[in-house]
């Protein structure tokens, strides 16, 4: 896989979704079902596209976030990172992020309730 784009500049994941995949669930669905074959029969909604990620809600449950370049890959892991440091410690309920090496490399966290 081609590791391509800046800020703005195209997708980080060059080579795995086409261009305007950002818009389109198809590329991202393909994609997590390569990992995650058990969810074939679901739901794929585009939650959002922003500047550093492309997150795709998956049955309400899942969340996926594919990073748009190096820095939001990067600041995915230590978002992970530090999630995990601060669920143990605090009452509330805390996102279980967990990252997927891929490629591409994606974010997954349940949803409904964390």
């Amino acid at each position: 896989m081609t590791r391509g784009g800046e800020y703005g500049g195209g997708f980080f994941f060059d080579g795995v979704f086409p261009v305007g995949a950002a818009s389109d669930t198809t590329a991202f669905r393909n994609v997590i079902l390569t990992g995650f074959p058990e969810l074939a029969a679901s739901q794929f909604e585009l939650a959002t596209a922003g500047w550093d990620s492309v997150a795709v809600d998956v049955d309400d449950r899942l969340i996926f976030k594919f990073p748009r370049h190096a820095v939001a890959e990067k600041a995915l892991q230590r978002e992970a990172r530090l999630l995990a440091i601060i669920r143990p410690r605090i009452a509330m309920p805390v996102p279980d992020l967990r990252i997927e090496q891929g490629p591409p490399l994606c974010g997954a966290t349940r949803g409904g309730g964390l």
